[in-house]
């Protein structure tokens, strides 16, 4: 293919730090895992 860019394939690493006390408190403060209902989600699929 003319002037079709190839793909960048790199190998990296990532390195985080992660703050568990600041994801409870997000959590805390917005509970949306904890709001989730399975259960309707069949009405939401039969309107799309």
């Amino acid at each position: 293919m003319p002037g079709a860019a190839r793909p960048r394939v790199r190998k990296a690493l990532l390195i985080a730090d992660l703050d568990f006390d600041q994801r409870r408190d997000w959590l805390k403060s917005l509970p949306l895992p904890s709001m989730r209902r399975p259960e309707s989600y069949g009405q939401i699929v039969e309107l799309a």
